[in-house]
């Protein structure tokens, strides 16, 4: 090993030891001019540097900067601390004498033989100002100190045990749970039903308010003469241990005491909970069961829950934003293609439009490339050939774009939401004349065809990655309907339409239950994008088989838990607020009762989910105010109760009362209470103490968690350097599975990572941009040996050392089991279902097998049909696009006799009803944050600043506050401050939209409004300038 690199080594093992301390005293834009310029970093690294310091801030840039130094140049270290004595002016010398003694003299030894040598001037400005660039005085700077300093005859490095910073380094230790071996659970259950009695029959909803107050005075003067002493305070002291000062710091202490006053009714507060038996938690539970029934004053149980059909429901994809766009030259490599890629590839070479159909790993990606090569061939000296490949998810687009500089010699665009959010061009029409290939996210294109920015015609050729997709409202579909118009507009000439290629693991056969309807949809995808062929490899399949191998598939069942004790009570709570509802005076306000408040038997599932956003919508369309305020604190309590019971049935209790403690505090942080929501907070109380003993007992242990590390410790005692991908139903079990890993001694030692969608904010459990990459990027070089991802990570990530695929009891349909079973691209890889015994999962995978088989076969039937008669065939998928056109165009009519103006519609709180402000009061920023203009909006809405802003950029800090409900609290969205100027930024699905005739309706999301939002003009910007800058006075936290 030669000096330069044994010294960067060294230096290397220093600054990741040091790390925690450099990353809080760098300044990492000071530093990336002078490293780009030493070609320390690159191009790209200094935009992710310096994007990474405007979304998340210094430390987050820092650490990315110390990440990347080490990948290029061999003598990075003394380049690294010269620019860092230049750029800092000399600040920063103890850090530089502590990771090299002898540098700062070799530095002015260097500077005095060569006097000329110029200074680098530091760059102190804001990320929104502009940089030295890379010519001019860094040119200078370049021909300095750059060559490599020999450190031979310094003193020896400093030791690493005596140096002050090791004190700050030390390990998290994993909490562990004790269990004991009990029997059955009757007696807790008892207590938890005695206790939601007394408290739903302690009050009725029709008394005044100083009824109630006299009656809570009457509860609470009950557990102050006898339940603060003995059992209830070591509950209390248990209870404050368990749950920490954030998830309980909002329930106050006259809210638990009042629920101990009813467990004293039943069978009393368990004296030991970490000594629980089985027969204690089912006394507790039937008692608790019994105060709940009685407090919400159900004298008979009302079963109007009949059966109900129990379907399907996928998991929302969540989309997630990635992008990295390097623009430094890279070496273009041979695109040579496979025998069976040049099958696939035929028809697309001859300019036709199709749609290809391959294995995950076959190499779909390269077959397009070479489409797209011979394509900028065929066109040159007929038009200015232009590409745009499309994605559905960001992190395919970097990935995609990564290909094509890679193996096409032609200028690439990555253009994804975070590029046109930091980006000084936002336009996609300036980069279509810029670029010959736009790697684009399929919903900017959406947006800029919408606004007329863009023709489809701009294009010559588009490619779909992840085809199937292209079906109904989206976004792939959409942009077909643009090219549909065209070509069924006999002005427009067809030669102007761009070629169309389509690529797909499955194409799927939608509901289909035998092959002639498997072959009705594959033409209908064919339809909307106008494919002419469907191209499957028919004559290389043993070549094909060479090189791909599909996973070993299989299914494990396990049984239940042994105890549900923690089900039980759970669903005790769910089904006695199902019968307060519909005792309630207010159940007759609902239209068809029957229908409306009818639950679902089973609880915890996709069904029961999606009954509470039926009775959403049903509820808000009831005119009576207190009713609806009622409606919704239920449902609220509902939708935690059923989210808790869903981990509950895949993880621990621990994560599933940690849920619980978290949502309900979140509910009540800002909630100006009434008589049910009170009621509410006291059942749960009433019933926690019953749902902490069950974390004491073994027989509430999940024996899927136990199968899980089993086939996971398995796996890499078998192969050490293993990968694995964990698919789970929801962001909420991602983290309850990720915690439940680091928690185990064992699996801890796989650095388990959770991979989730980058659209929900992080308190809601989703990722940032950078974290998505850095995540796939450890995954691949080993420092992380398992995700835990949702659905996001199922399409078209390629990690070629994943050899384990687990779908965690979560299925849905062949098309996301192709893809997810995709993801094991290494040799001998696994693929398991891991179901639980009884369950719907194992035989819904069965379903989906069969399924797999029917479009094998629909596919190659179709294929023989399209050869025989390509005329026929072209009448059919013509008749399908003009009755889609024909019924758009009647929706179209339709909306717009339909659409009042929308200064017609009032915007009203989703709970209480009170009036916000008016539709036309409400305008986008940046076509996607819509923010109240009113001047008044103060006089209805409370602020609350937060701590840090969940995005930032050079015009946008985006959630620097939280606006509430004067009235009842309820959270209306968050406060963002663009140009300036602050905006209350409001959430649709917080807000009940009434109409001029009185009619109710509430929305999940913007674009199904029944009223165009207009963008923010300059004009706005003029009068609010002139009002004041702040439209919302921000509170102290």
């Amino acid at each position: 090993m030669n000096i330069a690199s044994a010294d960067s080594t060294y230096h290397s093992q220093l600054i990741e030891l040091f790390s925690p301390d450099i990353i809080k005293k760098l300044d990492p834009v000071n530093l990336v001019q002078s490293l780009v310029c030493h070609r320390v970093i690159n191009k790209q690294d200094k935009e992710e540097i310096e994007a990474e310091k405007t979304s998340r801030g210094n430390i987050a840039a820092s650490i990315v900067l110390l990440d990347r130094i080490p990948r290029r140049h061999k003598d990075w270290s003394n380049l690294f601390l010269q620019a860092l004595h230049e750029a800092e002016e000399g600040k920063q010398d103890e850090l530089i004498n502590l990771l090299d003694p002898c540098f700062l003299e070799k530095y002015e030894a260097k500077k005095n033989e060569n006097p000329t040598m110029l200074k680098y001037q530091p760059v102190h400005c804001s990320l929104g100002s502009s940089v030295i660039s890379d010519t001019g005085t860094m040119e200078h700077y370049a021909s300095g100190f750059g060559g490599a300093v020999s450190i031979g005859n310094c003193n020896a490095p400093p030791s690493l045990e005596s140096n002050s910073f090791n004190s700050e380094l030390s390990d998290q230790h994993s909490m562990m749970g004790r269990f004991l071996d009990t029997p059955s659970m009757s007696g807790a259950l008892s207590d938890q039903r005695h206790m939601m009695s007394d408290i739903l029959k302690s009050d009725n909803l029709n008394v005044e308010n100083q009824e109630e107050e006299t009656s809570e005075k009457v509860i609470y003067s009950r557990v102050k003469s006898d339940s603060m002493n003995g059992p209830m305070a070591r509950l209390m002291d248990i209870s404050s241990r368990h749950a920490g000062p954030s998830s309980m710091s909002t329930v106050s202490r006259e809210s638990l005491t009042s629920a101990a006053s009813f467990n004293g009714q039943g069978r009393g507060i368990l004296l030991n909970t970490r000594n629980t038996t089985g027969a204690d938690l089912e006394n507790q539970l039937n008692d608790v069961h019994e105060n709940v029934k009685k407090t919400l004053g159900l004298k008979e149980e009302r079963n109007i829950s009949g059966n109900t059909e129990m379907a399907e429901s996928y998991v929302d994809n969540c989309d997630y934003q990635l992008d990295r766009e390097p623009e430094d030259s890279v070496p273009h490599a041979s695109l040579t293609l496979r025998d069976y890629q040049m099958e696939l590839a035929d028809s697309g070479l001859k300019g036709h439009n199709c749609i290809i159909v391959a294995p995950t790993g076959s190499g779909k990606t390269h077959v397009a490339l070479k489409i797209m090569e011979e394509h900028f061939k065929r066109m040159r000296g007929r038009r200015n050939p232009k590409v745009a490949f499309l994605v559905e998810q960001s992190a395919l687009a970097e990935q995609q774009g990564q290909q094509c500089r890679q193996y096409l010699s032609k200028e690439v665009k990555v253009i994804t939401g975070e590029t046109q959010r930091t980006e000084n061009f936002q336009e996609l029409s300036e980069w279509i004349k810029r670029r010959d290939v736009l790697v684009v996210t399929a919903q900017l294109l959406v947006n800029a065809l919408f606004e007329k920015n863009v023709m489809i015609t701009d294009f010559s050729l588009l490619v779909f990655d992840e085809c199937h997709h292209s079906n109904l409202k989206h976004a792939f579909n959409r942009i077909m309907h643009h090219y549909i118009d065209l070509k069924l507009d006999d002005t427009v000439d067809g030669r102007a339409l761009p070629q169309v290629v389509g690529l797909t693991a499955s194409v799927g056969v939608g509901k289909a239950k035998k092959k002639e309807d498997a072959i009705s949809w594959i033409e209908k995808i064919m339809a909307h994008l106008d494919a002419q062929e469907l191209c499957t490899v028919r004559q290389h399949t043993s070549k094909l088989r060479q090189y791909v191998s599909l996973p070993e598939q299989s299914t494990e069942k396990v049984q239940g838990r042994v105890s549900n004790v923690f089900g039980k009570a759970i669903n005790n709570l769910m089904a006695k607020i199902e019968q307060y509802m519909q005792a309630s005076r207010h159940a007759g306000t609902v239209p068809d009762v029957q229908a409306t408040l009818r639950a679902p038997a089973e609880r915890g599932t996709d069904p029961y989910t999606q009954w509470l956003s039926r009775l959403w919508k049903e509820t808000a369309k009831v005119y009576d105010q207190a009713a609806r305020r009622f409606f919704t604190t239920c449902r609220n309590y509902l939708d935690l109760y059923n989210k808790s019971l869903i981990i509950y049935q895949d993880a621990r209790v621990k994560d599933a009362l940690d849920f619980l403690d978290n949502g309900i505090q979140a509910i009540n942080e800002h909630s100006i209470k009434d008589e049910t929501d009170r009621k509410m907070e006291l059942i749960y109380q009433g019933s926690r103490s019953l749902l902490e003993n069950c974390l004491y007992n073994a027989e509430q242990v999940n024996p899927k968690l136990n199968k899980l590390k089993e086939m996971l410790m398995e796996a890499y005692k078998q192969k050490e350097d293993s990968r694995g991908i964990i698919f789970v139903k929801t962001r909420d079990l991602v983290k309850a599975i990720e915690s439940w890993m680091k928690d185990d001694n064992t699996l801890k030692k796989l650095n388990p990572v959770k991979f989730v969608g980058a659209q929900a904010s992080i308190e809601k459990g989703g990722m940032t941009k950078n974290e998505q990459v850095d995540v796939l990027q450890y995954f691949r070089d080993g420092q992380h040996k398992v995700i835990i991802a949702t659905s996001v990570a199922e399409e078209g990530l390629d990690i070629q050392k994943c050899n384990l695929v687990i779908r965690y009891d979560y299925v849905t349909n062949e098309i996301a089991m192709v893809q997810s079973r995709g993801r094991g691209r290494a040799e001998d890889s696994k693929y398991v279902l891991l179901a639980a015994e009884g369950g719907r999962a194992a035989q819904k995978e069965e379903i989906n097998l069969m399924r797999e088989a029917m479009m094998t076969k629909a596919i190659e039937k179709l294929q023989e049909r399209i050869h025989e008669d390509q005329a026929g065939f072209q009448r059919r998928i013509l008749k399908i696009q003009m009755e889609e056109k024909l019924a758009r165009d009647m929706d179209a009519c339709k909306g717009n006799r339909r659409d009042i103006q929308e200064g017609q519609f009032e915007l009203r709180c989703g709970k209480c009803q009170d009036y916000i402000c008016m539709a036309s009061d409400v305008k986008t920023i940046m076509s996607a944050h819509h923010a109240v203009l009113c001047e008044d909006i103060t006089n209805r809405v409370a602020a609350k600043r937060l701590n840090r802003a969940q995005f930032s950029d050079q015009q946008l800090q985006s959630g620097v506050g939280k606006i509430t409900c004067r009235k009842c609290g309820s959270d209306l969205g968050n406060v963002s401050i663009f140009k300036g100027i602050q905006f209350p930024i409001i959430k649709i699905s917080s807000f009940s939209i009434v109409d001029a005739y009185g009619m109710v309706d509430c929305k999940k999301k913007w674009k199904q409004v029944p009223f165009h939002v207009a963008e923010l003009s300059n004009e706005d910007l003029v009068v609010l300038m002139r009002r004041g800058t702040q439209l919302i006075n921000l509170l102290p936290v």
